[in-house]
């Protein structure tokens, strides 16, 4: 909400579900965008996830759906 990060790509399986939820629910009420990979949706519980403002959550997207196959 602050503007000091454009998107992340997290994929922490180390973390809490407490770690990333209230944070998740900050960015959607600011109009970013919270998806777990591989989805639209987010699951607090899966700790692989896009958030970014929505054109930028679509090209991590993208990015990772292109090179995903090389991880």
């Amino acid at each position: 909400a602050s503007g000091k990060m454009d998107g992340r790509i997290c994929i922490d399986p180390f973390q809490y579900d407490w770690d990333y939820a209230p944070g998740s629910l900050l960015v959607a009420e600011a109009g970013g965008v919270v998806a777990n990979i591989g989805s639209s949706d987010y699951d607090y519980k899966n700790h692989e996830f896009i958030v970014a403002n929505s054109t930028i959550h679509r090209e991590l997207k993208n990015l990772i759906d292109q090179f995903s196959h090389e991880i």
